[in-house]
């Protein structure tokens, strides 16, 4: 295979084919567990310009990658040709070049603190992730954990470790198979990995003090019975958008205020829109009583973020019910969905939950940050000492 391998790098156009079918492979896997497959060809790429171009290599990464993500982002997003028409590719390629930077930070810092290995890319990949839902572009599709989405199995345990969890370990199985395959390193550091999610789902709990309710949206979704109780849906005045990046900027003061209602001592949690994708603001609303989550969508918004929806729900432990004018969805903590109708009652277990997400947020995002910066700034510190 490795023959195979080198004949293939020899080849002045395999730059360009590993982004491309990279690419399309993340763009085809993105609502799978096996999304990290399509990491495996960058990895590559990374070494195979590295080895070929040296000091010159950084420049090209970017470009390739960047390539590769924007056909990642078409395939994943090919709707945005709806909302915003021709600009659309516009949005692809920006993302796909901000997405490309961890890659080249990596290649740039790698041999300043090679002892690190890949923790470094993946202290800087995390960073990305964390700090690309906080600011005014944020664009949040394509973090690598919502391709467990619609994997329960391989996502409950989110509620320990957040999304980024999920993201930290795609990456690393990406690393562990390009090693395997292209070093022919041992496979048991796979095997751990593999096992990983099921271990830390060991120690998630079942939702405390569960309690059934009854449910039924009318007229529109402008109210919600709960129990014969009668709750008003007044929801914030939200830019009516259908990318989320035109209003992350205002998420945190939006949800600052009346974003709960309460009925009965339940607390209800109302958010519209894409704002459920932005997980840690949605979150830090909910307290230690008995609540759920109430989602106010368009058409088009649902079918765009349902798999999202349930990491929200699995992260909390927390019903979620999001609706459009015809349709109500019931989102269970444990990732199952039930579909309504106007009008039509249903069931659903209420807690008072708070997971460790629900306490500390998008913690792993924080650490990367704090990690990410202290290896930027010691291999840029060796590089400067070096050419004295």
């Amino acid at each position: 295979m490795l023959s195979s391998l080198k004949k293939i790098e020899s080849n002045r156009f395999a730059p360009l084919a590993i982004s491309l079918v990279s690419g399309l492979l993340l763009g085809i896997l993105q609502q799978t567990p096996f999304v990290f497959v399509g990491l495996i060809g960058f990895l590559w790429l990374e070494e195979l310009l590295d080895a070929k171009l040296g000091k010159n290599a950084s420049f090209w990464l970017w470009g390739y990658t960047a390539l590769g993500f924007a056909c990642w982002n078409a395939f994943t997003t090919f709707w945005m040709l709806s909302e915003v028409g021709g600009l659309a590719p516009v949005f692809w390629l920006g993302n796909a070049l901000l997405m490309a930077i961890p890659l080249v930070l990596f290649q740039v810092t790698k041999k300043e603190v090679a002892k690190l290995g890949y923790f470094t890319l993946l202290c800087y990949w995390l960073t990305f992730e964390y700090l690309h839902s906080q600011w005014a572009i944020a664009w949040p599709w394509l973090n690598l954990s919502n391709s467990l989405a619609s994997s329960p199995l391989f996502s409950d345990w989110f509620s320990i470790t957040g999304a980024l969890g999920g993201s930290a370990w795609l990456l690393l199985l990406a690393v562990a198979f390009y090693r395997i395959l292209f070093k022919k390193k041992p496979v048991f550091g796979l095997l751990v990995l593999e096992i990983f999610p099921f271990a830390i789902g060991l120690f998630v709990t079942s939702p405390s003090s569960p309690q059934e309710m009854e449910g039924q949206l009318m007229k529109g979704g402008e109210v919600l019975m709960i129990n014969s109780n009668r709750v008003p849906l007044r929801f914030p005045g939200v830019r009516e958008v259908s990318y989320p990046f035109l209003y992350l900027k205002n998420t945190p003061e939006s949800l600052a205020e009346g974003r709960t209602a309460e009925v009965d001592s339940l607390q209800v949690v109302l958010l519209s829109g894409y704002e459920p994708l932005f997980t840690e603001t949605a979150a830090s609303h909910l307290s230690g009583q008995q609540g759920f989550f109430v989602v106010k969508n368009s058409p088009n918004t649902l079918s765009q973020s349902l798999g999202y929806l349930k990491l929200l729900s699995l992260m909390t432990q927390r019903p979620l019910i999001s609706f459009t004018p015809q349709q109500t969805f019931l989102v269970n903590t444990d990732g199952s969905v039930d579909k309504f109708y106007e009008g039509e009652s249903f069931l659903f277990d209420t807690n008072s939950s708070t997971t460790f997400f629900t306490k500390n947020g998008e913690y792993l995002g924080r650490v990367a940050v704090f990690f990410a910066l202290l290896i930027f700034l010691s291999s840029w510190v060796k590089d400067k000492i070096k050419k004295r």
